[in-house]
């Protein structure tokens, strides 16, 4: 719940609704906060603030070069979770996964077909332990549409850190590099979990975010680019909150 307050347009919202509280009596500080909250909206909706927030996550990573795989040593592909599509009525009701969980699940088997490395899938169900978990998902739709086999399934997860954690004991002794697959903005903040879990980490970011607008596009709002700097104010407050909690 407080994280949708603190992310747009939930924050947006928030301060909105300061301004029409001081509307009546501090006048003055209700244009500011008008001012502000415009502005806040503005940028964050804007393609050049959403990629810059972003680039900034992903530096420090490069796609994996997979051209000489003697020299990778990883023992297993693991692929993390990213949501669901609930109830797909083009599935027959059946949960699926969300369109950014499947651009990893298909750099991930292109990563299994290429290197012949066994799979792991890691994901809860965050919201109700009793539905099928994220990697049973993945599961069913790496089996039926890549023809690839999860040989782990770690389906008990909430979020990042219990994907590291969670992880480490489904491996048991089995496995201790691995390459890890998920967004490139989200790569920093997993990477350090699954380190701190134990595992030799070998990173396999896919997604990188490019600028392919002319500038002068870059600077109109969008909603598509408010999604973005959604996405990378969550890392940012992600990585914060995992370094005083867990790190």
């Amino acid at each position: 719940m407080i994280k949708l307050l603190v992310l747009p347009p939930g924050i947006n919202l928030v301060l909105l609704l300061f301004v029409g509280i001081l509307w009546f009596k501090r006048r003055t500080m209700a244009l500011f906060l008008l001012i502000v909250t415009f502005l806040l909206t503005y940028c964050l909706a804007t393609p050049f603030v959403a990629n810059k927030l972003l680039q900034h996550l992903e530096s420090g990573f490069q796609p994996l070069d997979i051209s000489d795989n003697s020299q990778l040593h990883a023992e297993a592909v693991v692929v993390l979770g990213a949501g669901r599509h609930s109830q797909a009525a083009e599935f027959s009701g059946e949960d699926a996964p969300s369109a950014l969980g499947l651009e990893r699940m298909l750099y991930a088997a292109h990563l299994v077909k290429q290197l012949q490395l066994p799979l792991a899938a890691a994901g809860g169900a965050v919201f109700d332990p009793e539905m099928e978990s994220e990697a049973s998902i993945m599961g069913r739709y790496f089996l039926e549409y890549f023809h690839i086999i999860t040989r782990w399934q770690e389906g008990g997860s909430r979020n990042t850190w219990e994907n590291a954690i969670n992880s480490g004991r489904e491996f048991g002794n089995q496995v201790s590099t691995i390459l890890l697959v998920t967004h490139a903005w989200h790569m920093k903040r997993a990477k350090a979990c699954f380190e701190k879990a134990g595992f030799t980490v070998i990173p396999a970011p896919t997604r990188f975010t490019s600028d392919s607008l002319p500038v002068a596009l870059s600077f109109i709002p969008s909603a598509s680019a408010l999604s973005k700097s959604t996405y990378a104010l969550h890392e940012y407050i992600g990585i914060l909150w995992y370094r005083l909690v867990y790190f």
